[in-house]
């Protein structure tokens, strides 16, 4: 069984007062979706933001507009920084 893939986003990615993104865990299969893994304040949450990568946004969002207006202006960079680093997982 394949595993999922992991790029570390802590030194690379945009990071803001409270949120951090700390890890993209890629599928071992093709698929337009990965997790994005996040801090707030410091503190790694439980569950991850899902991003689809073919339209550069995230599915979820945060409870604080805020956040998830920060989040969301860079779901695009995101998206590219991981894409730069994986190889076709098939």
């Amino acid at each position: 069984m394949n595993k999922p893939h992991f790029v570390d986003l802590k030194d690379i990615a945009p990071s803001s007062a409270t949120i951090q993104f700390i890890r993209a865990e890629v599928p071992p299969y093709r698929s337009p979706f990965i997790r994005i893994y996040y801090a707030v304040g410091g503190r790694e949450e439980i569950f991850a933001l899902r991003l689809d990568v073919d339209k550069r946004v995230f599915l979820d969002h945060l409870e604080n507009p805020f956040d998830d207006q920060f989040v969301r202006g860079v779901a695009p960079e995101i998206a590219n920084l991981v894409s730069d680093r994986i190889t076709d997982p098939t």
